[in-house]
C-alpha cells in the first residue's frame, strides 16, 4: 500500500506542464482504494480510508465500501472511514445516519470522536440531538469535537443544545470547557 501511496503523490506532484491534482490522481484510484479496504492487513484498510478521504467526492463509488468499514474490527479503520465519509459525501442522508449510529454506539472514543468531527464537517441541524447526547461521552475528545461540531450548525438549531452545554462549562477537560463557554457565548449573541 505504501507504494501505492507514493505512486499517487509521485503523479500529482511529478514535473509537466499539466500536473495532476492530487484528488484527481487518488479518485483515479478508487476501485483499487476500495479494495484494499477488504485488505488482511489493517493497515492497507486504515490508509485506504485515508487516501480515498483525500480524493473528496472523486471517490463517491467507494460510499458503500467505507459505510462497511464503519463496521471494521480495527478502531483507526473505522475512524479514519468516518472522516472520509463526510469529505466524500457530506450531504448523503445514509452517510449522516450511519455516523450518528457510530457516534452513538461505538466501543471506542476515537471512532466516536471522528464521528463527531464528520458531522461537524456536514453541519447539518439534524445532527442536533445525537451530538447533544454525545456531549456526556465518557471520552473527553469525543465530548470536545461534539461542541465543536455543534458549533458549525445553523444556531438556531444548536440553541437546542444549550441546557447540556452548560453543564460542560464545568467539565473536567479545560479545552471541552473552554469551547462550550465559547459556544453558548456565541449562540446568545445570535
Amino acid at each position: 500500500m505504501l507504494a501505492a501511496s507514493l505512486l499517487l503523490v509521485l503523479l500529482a506532484f511529478s514535473p509537466r506542464q499539466d500536473p495532476i491534482p492530487f484528488d484527481q490522481a487518488v479518485g483515479a484510484h478508487t476501485d483499487e482504494l476500495v479494495a484494499r479496504l477488504r485488505s488482511p492487513d489493517p493497515r492497507d484498510r486504515e490508509a485506504a480510508a485515508m487516501m480515498l478521504s483525500l480524493a473528496g467526492p472523486r471517490a463517491e463509488g467507494a460510499v458503500p465500501a467505507l459505510i462497511q468499514a464503519l463496521d471494521d474490527g480495527e478502531p483507526r479503520v473505522r475512524a479514519f472511514a468516518a472522516l472520509a465519509l463526510a469529505k466524500i459525501a457530506p450531504a448523503s442522508e445514509p452517510v449522516r445516519v450511519a455516523l450518528h449510529l457510530r457516534l452513538a454506539s461505538d466501543s471506542e472514543g476515537i471512532v466516536r470522536s471522528s464521528a463527531a468531527a464528520s458531522l461537524g464537517e456536514i453541519a447539518h441541524s439534524g445532527s442536533v440531538l445525537p451530538l447533544t447526547k454525545a456531549l456526556t461521552d465518557p471520552d473527553s475528545r469525543t465530548r470536545l469535537e461534539s461542541v465543536k461540531a455543534l458549533a458549525t450548525i445553523d444556531p438556531s438549531a444548536a440553541r437546542r443544545a444549550a441546557p447540556n452545554l452548560k453543564s460542560l462549562t464545568k467539565d473536567s477537560d479545560p479545552q471541552v470547557r473552554a469551547e462550550a463557554i465559547s459556544l453558548l457565548k456565541r449562540l446568545n449573541r445570535k
